[in-house]
């Protein structure tokens, strides 16, 4: 059917042309049959539904090139519908290099304009240049950002193609095969707009796509921004008293999209409120008990509840900015173990220093709905019972251009070779770091080869965004990696580590001399150093945990993990209770905890 559906656009042009006698037929020309193999993924949601992708085409099948366009000929446009207000995020579209197929040789203008009531561009909004040599052929996406130009759109809007002729081949844009009939694009003839069906007897859409973001009423939507994130955790169950509740600080990076308003500042009467809110999260780190943990936003998000009002009219909150978090929180080294929707509301000190101390934050559990204080312990807002966010935001993120080896040349074979010898075989690291961190999770890791090697078949629309926005200094954490030969060590990142279904033996831990091979002299919950087990070991590990007594002996970690899941919490005490008093397993071997946990 694609086939008869082709060769049928095909003849279409043909007959035009013979009957009209246009130049039609040297400006557009239909790919060659290899080149239309190449799938063409099509856009879709993200994890956000208030943004999307919109586009109006279908498969690539022609390219026009306006070197052999009819004389006055000099531009293109696609029109856009939205029932606004939308941002205009992102534009993508595909050019196609007859010639050697790797990047433009002319400078490319991409503008946006507003409509003219009458379905074609009206005033120009925005003018863009992408110089030759920096954007790449089709089968790869050009991305062109429009983030920053805060341009909202209600109605129609068109997204336009100019482009020099310097290399004296004008470069060409595609255009798919018709079938779908939009009516949407344009030329540009002897210094007005026509449709491009009036103009060359077909109704074909070029190949172009949007990311819009749905503006909420009342909101300003910022877009991904970078931060690093603290999450005080305490984990149950909770005891009556919070002074006794275990905490940790979980360090975590990634981003949010932030919604905002702030009535006050906006002239609205009444009260002074801040209406703000996270509208999408992806948060990830390491808990030092729990392991990874990443944060986000959950698929049942509820509506906001929140308003931070002013006791009095015009007298300013303790801090500038209120947000409400709605957050899942899941352990994945943990199985099963995840918190389920909560929400909070907190006053983080990316805008102000000052500290809360008239209007306490509080935590919702949305399973019954109620509000629930923080206690204030040590001077600290604290919930009790799970967590207490605190967001630092990082001025200016780093953007990974995909040049690890420094070379001044981007997404090459070269770079592609240099950030797998640092990543399996120990070679020399990215420099500067960021730049191998092509996925944007602020760690370099094998993740970030296999994204290489999906842009080395597939190009750009590999990556959600580019040039990647990353942390300017992504994890560079590793260390010895026990294969399955015990006698085999190799330095490795945990992940990759992990891939190879080795034995990671710990952060910075060197295989000279060799730590895949010794003598184990820890047991396991032997808390107490005694070579044997009793009631001590378990008043030793509740000293430790939650009355700051002495760590464990001679081992800190080993000592104390009775049930061997590399690191020490109340459950190592039931399980010594368990095996003491109830029948239950002794502890592991130390060779055991040394194969799962790493080095003593």
């Amino acid at each position: 059917m694609k086939l008869e559906m082709t060769l049928t656009a095909f003849f279409l042009i043909v007959l035009y042309v013979a009957a009209s006698g246009l130049y039609a037929g040297n400006a557009i020309k239909p790919l060659p049959l290899y080149d239309r193999q190449i799938p063409l993924e099509t856009p879709e949601r993200g994890l956000d539904e208030s943004c999307y992708w919109l586009g109006y085409h279908g498969d690539p099948d022609y390219f026009i090139s306006f070197s052999d366009a009819p004389e006055g000929v000099a531009g293109c446009s696609m029109r856009f519908s939205v029932n606004g207000p939308e941002s205009l995020m992102t534009a993508r579209f595909l050019i196609y290099d007859p010639g050697d197929g790797t990047f433009g040789d002319d400078d490319v203008y991409v503008s946006v304009y507003d409509d003219n009531g009458i379905g074609f561009p009206g005033t120009l909004l925005v003018k863009k240049t992408l110089a030759a040599g920096s954007y790449p052929a089709y089968p790869s996406w050009t991305l062109v950002d429009f983030s920053s130009d805060n341009l909202v759109f209600s109605d129609d809007f068109h997204i336009a193609f100019t482009t020099d002729t310097g290399s004296g081949e004008s470069e060409s844009l595609l255009l798919d095969d018709g079938h779908m009939g939009a009516g949407r694009s344009c030329c540009f003839v002897d210094a007005g707009w026509t449709t491009f069906e009036d103009f060359f007897g077909l109704d074909l859409s070029y190949i172009v796509d949007v990311r819009l973001c749905k503006e909420v009423p009342s909101y300003d939507y910022y877009d991904t921004t970078w931060v690093e994130s603290f999450f005080d955790v305490v984990y149950g169950p909770v005891p009556p008293d919070p002074e006794q509740l275990p905490d940790e600080t979980i360090h975590l990076n990634g981003t949010f999209v932030l919604g905002w308003n702030d009535s006050y500042e906006n002239g609205e009467t009444g009260l002074m409120e801040i209406r703000n809110e996270i509208s999408d999260m992806y948060l990830t780190g390491s808990s030092p008990s729990m392991g990874k943990t990443r944060l986000t936003r959950p698929p049942d998000l509820p509506a906001s509840t929140g308003l931070a009002t002013s006791v009095n009219p015009g007298i300013d909150f303790p801090a500038e900015s209120f947000f409400d978090i709605y957050y899942e929180i899941e352990f994945p080294d943990v199985p099963q173990v995840i918190i389920p929707c909560l929400g909070s509301r907190s006053a983080p000190n990316i805008v102000s220093e000052i500290p809360i101390n008239s209007m306490p934050p509080y935590y919702i559990d949305y399973s019954d709905g109620d509000y629930t204080p923080f206690v204030d312990r040590n001077d600290i807002n604290t919930i009790a019972g799970w967590i207490k966010p605190r967001l630092q935001m990082q001025p200016e993120p780093c953007n990974c251009f995909g040049d690890p080896n420094d070379d001044g040349t981007s997404l090459t074979v070269a770079d592609l070779v240099y950030l797998n010898n640092f990543v399996a075989f120990d070679g020399p690291p990215p420099d500067p770091m960021y730049q191998g961190d092509f996925n944007g999770d602020c760690v370099v890791d094998l993740l970030d080869v296999e994204l290489f090697l999906c842009y080395n078949t597939y190009g750009m629309i590999c990556f959600d965004e580019w040039p990647v926005r990353t942390c300017c200094e992504p994890d560079t954490i590793r260390g010895a990696c026990c294969s399955v030969d015990p006698d085999s060590c190799r330095i490795l990142a945990p992940f990759n580590c992990d891939f190879i279904s080795g034995n990671y033996m710990g952060d910075n831990i060197n295989c000279d001399p060799d730590p895949c091979s010794g003598v184990c002299d820890c047991i396991p919950g032997d808390a107490n150093g005694s070579m044997t087990y009793n009631i001590l070991d378990v008043t030793h590990i509740i000293n430790y945990l939650y009355k700051g007594g002495p760590a464990p002996t001679p081992y800190p970690l080993c000592s104390g993990d009775a049930n061997c899941d590399c690191k020490m919490n109340i459950l190592d005490v039931t399980y010594i209770i368990n095996y003491l008093y109830k029948g239950g397993n002794q502890p592991c071997t130390c060779e055991d905890w040394v194969i799962d946990c790493g080095p003593l």
